[in-house]
């Protein structure tokens, strides 16, 4: 689903919940950093549920975490070839600012995801800081 139709969507519809995946598809970072804060404000001011907004938004931290990290192992084992173009990390990096701002704006609970990722090492993986 592209951004304008949504948009439009959760504008007209309110959230949906079973379109999820269509709103924000994992890995797709066509979605810009302005567009993505204005669909990820659009949802939440559509959301009357308080626990409901925070899932939302812990949902987005961890398709975005994980995409991260993705973005980051890939870039890491292929950075020698030349054919393949390195895939941008600071869309991901920017979504996860983006949650941790709106999550003060709607008084949600605030998780350092950046800091988080940041403190990644080589060796280092988000699986094993969730399962440790």
């Amino acid at each position: 689903m592209k951004f304008e139709e949504a948009i439009s969507s959760i504008e007209k519809f309110g959230f949906d919940w079973s379109l999820f995946q269509s709103y924000f598809p994992f890995g797709d970072f066509s979605l810009r950093e302005g567009h993505y804060q204005k669909l990820v404000l659009a949802s939440l001011e559509s959301i009357q549920d308080f626990n409901d907004k925070v899932r939302l938004i812990a949902l987005l931290d961890m398709q975005a975490a994980v995409f991260l990290e993705q973005i980051w192992v890939i870039n890491e084992k292929v950075e020698h070839e030349k054919e393949m173009d390195s895939i941008p990390s600071h869309f991901a990096l920017a979504w996860i600012q983006i949650n941790s701002n709106l999550s003060q704006k709607f008084n949600l609970p605030r998780r350092d995801v950046r800091s988080l990722m940041l403190e990644l090492t080589t060796n280092d993986n988000l699986a094993d800081r969730l399962f440790a």
